[in-house]
């Protein structure tokens, strides 16, 4: 067959451009051979580029494009592509590519170079080392995530699909879209984008406590929205506006359009200054600080990335909010967030209003590209619709170990059990998908009923390291990947022997919404410890959170050790449990809960000073028997003078505080709980105190503190009766 010349072979990219831009739709060349070859054919298209922005994702190649890695493609984020070139060759990103395939705009082109379909599973990918543990080789990865991503490129309409050796396919196009026309006057791109601003607006101008949760796909103009609507706002004198996201860059549009419509204005590093009004980046840790900055209005971008713990503390900083956030992205599925966020505003904000903007703005509906990328990335999956499990029944269910190359292959099981692990946790992306499928460590337990997938566990095989090789990590010399339990509780807990055992690590347990609170996940369980008999331990690590904590305290493990910082990927202490199963495990586990427990008190009071009570309660009344410190008489006197005397809170806190550790805080109420555990334990400032529990001033809080020390007291069967001279 005599190749094409580079002209002719333009001149039908040219066209298939053409034909997708009549429709408003993306144009996609997919090349697929040797890399040698691919990139010979995409140079040759780019001799005489004449596209502006344009971007090549690979190695450094001979090209007119600016290059990236995928390390540094999230920086152009925010941008408008014409052109993207992605060489496959060098490794796909599964994130990165959801990600970039956003930033083309409607008749731009993606060159995708990959290797010969069928082979695109074995090929030695450089991105896969990041779904490798210790000790496995790259020869250990299946391929079942590439292998599908070659399937679902061959099957997809609108691609051009050109093999080596092969024919270039016809570049017929055709579609019933038409590009949309916008029915919105000034600066919006369509009526949804208009109606969004106005109400941002109404958040302002209407009753407080009242926030507004923006929801859309990528590509809808949601960003943009936010930057109209501050800028108008900030026309109107009603600044100062804050603005918080993921980071700076992924806020980045929003200051673009702001601009637009503020040309005069000043920015400068994620502040807008105009006319004394401002608009200003704040990353959402410092949101967090004692004193948060002052506002009229706080916009929240990608929320869905941001942990939900940092968003409910939001919500109790500042009245007025806009929330905005993709439904189907990179980041995460915003479907699992909406679930959680929903029940969060409803709790703390009962008013909040919900708007949803669905039209796109950089290409139309039913683009080619954005349809292949839900597909073939699990953008869109979904659990089992709840219609379809009406009249389940859990002693009808079946428990099943997946064979995860036969997942690979059944589309509908594997589209309902990621939606239903995006469902539980909205953390969950596309590189999530092929690390189930390819992680060698990894193994897949779900429950079926009639067929459908309603709950699943992820595993990992973790620890069984030899002597050297535990203290090595015990010493902090040594780092391996993967092996997160037995690591963590060899070098942060100082256990040097739980890196020797043999340990199962819960990943995820997802049960459907439909089908919770009937044991199921008892049931996983307990298949679990069955397969896994010979195993040491069972172990789970987890943003803590009180309802994660009870469920799995319940199902037998109990906490081993808590995180001194906040998780990015979840905004709260990472929480590690366990279960011990063998004698060596139940040697180990009796030690580990015993330092747990001395720890957790001195831990309170400085690098966890902040752990909200709902979280730092549990753990110390199921460490209140591990210690028990008796109280002498002298504890007792000072504890009555303060409680029904005068005496000041800093001469007797000694007391007080081996008091709160030693008794059961359960007979108060949650105020009083919070507060002897913020002040007494924690030793917080009386200024963060009255903050948190929005009291009037110094003088009604540490009244408080003495009406719930007596009320402590006045529970306790014996000492609560005792006069202020002491025991009798």
């Amino acid at each position: 067959m005599n190749p094409l010349s580079p002209t002719e072979l333009a001149s039908r990219i040219a066209q298939r451009r053409q034909q997708a831009a009549a429709c408003g739709h993306r144009a996609v060349a997919v090349l697929s051979g040797e890399a040698a070859w691919c990139r010979q054919q995409a140079l040759s298209l780019l001799a005489r580029p004449d596209e502006a922005p344009a971007l090549w994702i690979g190695r450094e190649q001979d090209t007119p494009l600016p290059v990236s890695d995928w390390g540094k493609a999230r920086h152009w984020l925010g941008s408008e592509l014409s052109l993207l070139v992605v060489d496959a060759h060098d490794g796909f990103d599964a994130d990165g590519f959801a990600a970039l395939s956003g930033t083309l705009r409607a008749g731009g082109l993606l060159l995708l170079l990959i290797p010969p379909l069928k082979d695109w599973g074995e090929h030695a990918d450089p991105q896969q080392q990041r779904f490798l543990s210790y000790p496995y080789q790259a020869e250990a990865i299946s391929g079942y995530f590439l292998h599908r991503l070659a399937r679902s490129l061959s099957t997809q309409t609108g691609f051009m699909l050109w093999q080596q050796g092969q024919k270039l396919p016809a570049t017929n196009y055709h579609c019933s879209a038409t590009p949309p026309r916008s029915n919105a006057t000034g600066p919006y791109a369509h009526l949804e984008q208009q109606q969004a601003v106005a109400a941002i607006h109404h958040v302002l101008h209407g009753h407080r406590r009242r926030p507004l949760l923006i929801t859309a796909d990528r590509g809808r103009g949601k960003s943009a929205a936010l930057g109209i609507a501050a800028a108008e706002l900030l026309q109107q004198g009603l600044g100062p506006i804050l603005l918080t996201a993921p980071s700076l860059d992924a806020a980045s549009q929003v200051f673009v359009h702001a601009r637009r419509i503020l040309p005069d204005a000043h920015y400068h590093r994620g502040e807008l200054q105009w006319q004394g009004q401002s608009l200003r980046f704040v990353a959402p840790d410092a949101l967090l600080r004692e004193t948060p900055p002052d506002a009229r209005l706080l916009l929240v971008d990608e929320a869905a990335a941001i942990p939900l713990a940092m968003l409910n503390l939001f919500l109790r900083q500042y009245a007025r909010l806009v929330f905005a956030t993709t439904v189907h992205g990179y980041e995460g599925s915003g479907r699992g967030f909406l679930l959680r966020f929903a029940r969060q505003l409803e709790q703390q904000a009962p008013g909040w209003q919900g708007l949803e903007i669905q039209q796109a703005i950089r290409w139309a509906d039913g683009d080619p590209l954005e349809a292949w990328c839900q597909r073939a990335l699990m953008l869109d999956a979904e659990a089992v619709d709840a219609a379809a499990l009406v009249g389940w029944q859990a002693e009808q269910c079946a428990v099943e170990f997946l064979q995860r190359e036969a997942l690979a292959e059944d589309e509908d099981s594997l589209r309902a059990l990621f939606g239903l692990l995006q469902q539980a946790h909205y953390r969950t992306r596309p590189n999530d998908l092929r690390q189930l499928l390819d992680g060698p460590e990894l193994e897949l337990v779900v429950i079926r009923w009639q067929g459908h997938i309603i709950a699943t566990a992820l595993l990992a095989r973790e620890g069984g390291l030899d002597d050297e090789l535990a203290e090595a990590i015990y010493r902090g010399e040594r780092r391996l990947r993967g092996h997160l339990l037995p690591q963590s509780l060899a070098v942060h807990a100082g256990f040097a022997e739980a890196a020797t055992l043999h340990a199962i690590r819960i990943v995820r347990l997802a049960v459907h919404p439909t089908c919770q609170r009937q044991g199921l996940g008892s049931r996983l369980l307990e298949a679990i410890r069955t397969r896994h008999a010979e195993a040491d331990y069972l172990g789970v690590s987890f943003g803590a959170s009180p309802a994660l904590l009870a469920f799995w305290q319940q199902a037998g493990m109990a906490p081993v050790r808590i995180g001194l910082k906040r998780e990015a990927s979840s905004g709260s202490h990472a929480l590690m449990l366990m279960q011990a199963l063998s004698p060596s495990a139940k040697t180990l586990f009796s030690a580990l809960r015993t330092r747990f427990c001395q720890q957790l008190p001195l831990l309170l009071s400085e690098p966890l000073q902040q752990l909200e009570a709902d979280q730092a309660l549990p753990l110390l009344h199921d460490c209140r028997a591990c210690q028990p410190t008796e109280l002498e008489a002298q504890d007792w006197r000072d504890i009555h003078s303060f409680a029904h005397g005068k005496r000041g809170y800093e001469v007797c806190m000694a007391a007080l505080r081996k008091l709160v550790l030693n008794r059961d805080l359960g007979a108060l109420a949650p105020p009083q709980q919070a507060l002897l555990l913020h002040k007494v334990i924690q030793q917080q400032g009386w200024p963060a105190c009255i903050r948190q529990l929005n009291m009037q001033g110094h003088q009604q809080a540490e009244t408080a503190l003495r009406e719930a020390i007596g009320k402590l007291i006045q529970c306790d069967g014996d000492h609560g009766r005792q006069t202020p001279s002491g025991p009798q």
